[in-house]
């Protein structure tokens, strides 16, 4: 699992940095935009991502370096790091439909390793956002107490 996550962290700095050289040619009108840049993500596009997975001979080991990210891309007329994001949403999706890591991997062709590392990231994420919803709401009900109390307050000592 380390070594996913290695080349995970690595291919995140690999990212940042190949985003910034795609803005700077974006800027110098270097590089072409994929055709649907932009555009809404529909069932045939999901589809056609976990079929063409599907069709990889091998399982893939390794999501952000495999060529079969640059193969979809170029069928969908996207950038690859859309499709790994899709990817990424399709597999969460199915861990929260209750399917296991090891089903996961057997149907979009991926090691379990991938699909773990995947969803602990997803996972975290979201645990982060709801501790912080809960966070909010504790503070909402502190304050609506004590707003209760300062009017009980002042009932009392204006009546």
């Amino acid at each position: 699992m380390n070594s996913v996550y290695n080349n995970f962290i690595n291919n995140t700095d690999n990212n940042i940095i190949g985003l910034e050289k795609d803005l700077e040619s974006l800027i110098n009108n270097d590089i072409e935009i994929p055709k649907n840049s932009g555009k809404i993500w529909n069932k045939k596009d999901r589809k056609m991502i976990i079929k063409i997975l599907n069709k990889n001979n091998d399982k893939i080991e390794n999501i952000y370096t495999d060529k079969i990210i640059y193969t979809i891309s170029e069928k969908l007329g996207r950038s690859n790091n859309s499709i790994l994001n899709e990817i990424k949403k399709v597999i969460f999706n199915k861990f929260l439909e209750g399917k296991e890591f090891e089903e996961i991997s057997n149907e979009l062709n991926i090691e379990e390793e991938n699909i773990n590392l995947i969803i602990k990231l997803y996972d975290d994420g979201l645990i982060n956002k709801q501790i912080n919803f809960f966070e909010k709401q504790n503070k909402l009900l502190k304050l609506k107490l004590e707003n209760i109390n300062l009017r009980k307050e002042i009932k009392k000592n204006y009546s």
